[in-house]
Protein backbone atom coordinates (compact mmCIF):
# COMPACT_ATOMS: atom_id res chain seq x y z
CA UNK A 1 0.00 0.00 0.00
CA UNK A 2 1.69 2.97 -1.13
CA UNK A 3 1.64 5.66 1.26
CA UNK A 4 0.36 9.63 -0.02
CA UNK A 5 0.93 13.12 1.72
CA UNK A 6 -1.27 15.60 1.19
CA UNK A 7 -0.43 19.25 2.19
CA UNK A 8 -2.82 22.04 2.51
CA UNK A 9 -1.91 25.32 2.26
CA UNK A 10 -4.52 26.94 3.62
CA UNK A 11 -4.09 29.42 5.69
CA UNK A 12 -7.13 28.19 8.27
CA UNK A 13 -9.43 25.49 8.64
CA UNK A 14 -12.57 26.44 7.70
CA UNK A 15 -12.33 27.38 3.95
CA UNK A 16 -12.41 25.53 0.16
CA UNK A 17 -8.84 24.71 0.61
CA UNK A 18 -9.66 22.56 3.29
CA UNK A 19 -12.84 21.18 2.23
CA UNK A 20 -10.71 20.34 -1.10
CA UNK A 21 -8.14 18.68 1.21
CA UNK A 22 -10.46 16.72 3.19
CA UNK A 23 -12.49 15.29 0.01
CA UNK A 24 -8.79 14.42 -1.81
CA UNK A 25 -8.14 12.30 1.50
CA UNK A 26 -11.29 10.58 1.27
CA UNK A 27 -10.56 9.91 -2.43
CA UNK A 28 -7.14 8.93 -2.09
CA UNK A 29 -8.29 6.23 0.57
CA UNK A 30 -10.94 4.91 -1.13
CA UNK A 31 -8.37 3.87 -4.33
CA UNK A 32 -6.71 2.00 -1.33
CA UNK A 33 -3.81 4.50 -0.70
CA UNK A 34 -2.74 5.22 3.32
CA UNK A 35 -2.78 9.43 3.53
CA UNK A 36 -1.50 11.33 5.87
CA UNK A 37 -2.57 14.93 5.73
CA UNK A 38 -0.52 18.26 6.75
CA UNK A 39 -2.59 21.51 7.23
CA UNK A 40 0.40 24.05 6.75
CA UNK A 41 -1.78 26.45 8.68
CA UNK A 42 -0.92 24.04 11.74
CA UNK A 43 2.51 24.71 11.48
CA UNK A 44 4.25 27.38 13.53
CA UNK A 45 4.09 30.52 11.09
CA UNK A 46 7.24 32.02 12.85
CA UNK A 47 8.93 28.76 11.79
CA UNK A 48 7.99 28.56 8.34
CA UNK A 49 8.86 32.02 7.50
CA UNK A 50 11.88 32.59 9.72
CA UNK A 51 13.40 28.75 8.04
CA UNK A 52 13.44 27.76 11.47
CA UNK A 53 14.01 23.96 9.97
CA UNK A 54 14.57 23.05 13.60
CA UNK A 55 11.29 23.27 14.83
CA UNK A 56 9.41 20.21 16.00
CA UNK A 57 6.25 20.46 13.79
CA UNK A 58 8.83 21.11 10.85
CA UNK A 59 11.16 17.87 11.63
CA UNK A 60 7.78 15.99 12.12
CA UNK A 61 7.10 17.32 8.62
CA UNK A 62 10.01 15.84 7.39
CA UNK A 63 9.73 12.85 8.61
CA UNK A 64 6.43 12.30 7.14
CA UNK A 65 7.45 13.73 3.48
CA UNK A 66 10.86 11.00 3.74
CA UNK A 67 8.05 8.07 4.67
CA UNK A 68 5.35 9.44 1.43
CA UNK A 69 5.59 7.53 -2.00
CA UNK A 70 3.71 10.82 -3.35
CA UNK A 71 2.72 14.18 -2.50
CA UNK A 72 -0.62 16.12 -3.51
CA UNK A 73 -0.54 19.85 -3.10
CA UNK A 74 -3.87 21.27 -2.63
CA UNK A 75 -3.09 25.46 -3.07
CA UNK A 76 -5.01 28.11 -4.19
CA UNK A 77 -4.06 30.21 -6.98
CA UNK A 78 -4.50 33.35 -6.62
CA UNK A 79 -1.09 34.43 -6.68
CA UNK A 80 0.94 33.37 -9.59
CA UNK A 81 3.75 32.59 -7.86
CA UNK A 82 1.74 29.91 -5.36
CA UNK A 83 1.04 30.08 -1.72
CA UNK A 84 3.39 32.18 0.05
CA UNK A 85 3.03 29.18 2.99
CA UNK A 86 3.58 26.45 0.37
CA UNK A 87 6.25 28.21 -0.75
CA UNK A 88 7.77 28.74 2.57
CA UNK A 89 7.31 25.24 3.26
CA UNK A 90 8.83 23.74 0.58
CA UNK A 91 11.94 25.58 0.99
CA UNK A 92 12.56 23.85 4.43
CA UNK A 93 11.40 20.31 2.94
CA UNK A 94 13.59 17.82 1.04
CA UNK A 95 13.10 17.72 -2.25
CA UNK A 96 10.16 15.41 -3.64
CA UNK A 97 12.38 14.53 -6.20
CA UNK A 98 11.66 10.66 -7.76
CA UNK A 99 7.93 10.58 -6.42
CA UNK A 100 5.41 12.09 -8.12
CA UNK A 101 3.49 15.19 -7.00
CA UNK A 102 -0.13 16.42 -8.18
CA UNK A 103 -1.57 19.93 -7.44
CA UNK A 104 -4.97 20.33 -6.63
CA UNK A 105 -4.95 24.34 -7.74
CA UNK A 106 -8.46 26.78 -6.73
CA UNK A 107 -8.60 29.88 -8.33
CA UNK A 108 -11.72 32.47 -9.54
CA UNK A 109 -10.53 33.04 -13.16
CA UNK A 110 -9.74 31.74 -16.44
CA UNK A 111 -6.45 33.63 -15.92
CA UNK A 112 -5.51 31.39 -12.86
CA UNK A 113 -6.96 28.50 -14.68
CA UNK A 114 -4.30 28.68 -17.58
CA UNK A 115 -1.40 29.78 -15.40
CA UNK A 116 -1.80 27.03 -12.39
CA UNK A 117 -0.22 24.24 -14.11
CA UNK A 118 2.75 26.06 -15.23
CA UNK A 119 3.12 27.98 -12.09
CA UNK A 120 2.67 24.61 -10.22
CA UNK A 121 5.72 23.09 -12.36
CA UNK A 122 7.79 26.03 -12.27
CA UNK A 123 7.36 26.02 -8.26
CA UNK A 124 8.13 21.96 -7.82
CA UNK A 125 11.18 22.04 -10.48
CA UNK A 126 12.90 24.87 -8.56
CA UNK A 127 12.25 22.57 -5.32
CA UNK A 128 13.53 19.73 -7.43
CA UNK A 129 10.35 17.57 -8.40
CA UNK A 130 10.83 15.70 -11.40
CA UNK A 131 7.42 13.78 -11.80
CA UNK A 132 4.96 16.55 -11.11
CA UNK A 133 1.53 15.14 -12.83
CA UNK A 134 -0.63 18.09 -14.44
CA UNK A 135 -2.26 20.79 -11.67
CA UNK A 136 -5.69 19.90 -11.39
CA UNK A 137 -7.63 23.66 -11.15
CA UNK A 138 -11.31 24.18 -9.70
CA UNK A 139 -13.07 27.20 -9.73
CA UNK A 140 -13.89 28.38 -6.42
CA UNK A 141 -17.35 28.78 -7.26
CA UNK A 142 -17.85 25.51 -7.73
CA UNK A 143 -17.97 24.74 -4.02
CA UNK A 144 -20.20 26.85 -1.97
CA UNK A 145 -20.45 26.47 1.43
CA UNK A 146 -24.07 25.84 3.01
CA UNK A 147 -26.13 25.20 6.31
CA UNK A 148 -25.23 21.49 6.08
CA UNK A 149 -21.74 21.94 4.65
CA UNK A 150 -19.86 22.60 1.25
CA UNK A 151 -22.15 21.48 -1.83
CA UNK A 152 -20.10 20.49 -4.85
CA UNK A 153 -20.53 21.46 -8.14
CA UNK A 154 -20.27 18.27 -10.76
CA UNK A 155 -17.40 19.57 -12.46
CA UNK A 156 -15.22 20.17 -9.45
CA UNK A 157 -16.23 16.33 -8.58
CA UNK A 158 -15.14 15.19 -12.00
CA UNK A 159 -12.01 17.66 -12.31
CA UNK A 160 -10.46 15.74 -9.10
CA UNK A 161 -11.96 12.74 -9.44
CA UNK A 162 -9.97 13.13 -13.08
CA UNK A 163 -6.55 14.43 -11.63
CA UNK A 164 -6.00 12.23 -8.93
CA UNK A 165 -6.81 9.12 -11.43
CA UNK A 166 -3.41 10.75 -13.48
CA UNK A 167 -1.88 11.04 -10.34
CA UNK A 168 -2.84 7.36 -9.28
CA UNK A 169 -1.56 5.96 -12.46
CA UNK A 170 1.81 8.25 -12.09
CA UNK A 171 2.21 6.55 -8.53
CA UNK A 172 1.84 2.64 -9.42
CA UNK A 173 1.74 2.24 -13.23
CA UNK A 174 2.06 -1.22 -12.96
CA UNK A 175 -1.28 -2.00 -11.18
CA UNK A 176 -2.93 0.62 -14.00
CA UNK A 177 -1.26 -1.08 -17.00
CA UNK A 178 -1.79 -4.69 -15.25
CA UNK A 179 -5.96 -3.58 -14.92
Amino acid sequence: MSTVITVSSSPHSLSRLEELHRATGEALRDEGFRVRGLPLHRMPESALLTGRADAPALRWARRLLDRADGIVLITPSYEVSGSRLLRAWLDLMPSPAGRPVHAVCLGSTQAQSSTADYAVRRLLADHGAQRVAPASFLFDKWLTADDDGWRWDPRATRRLSDGLATFSRELNPAAHVAA
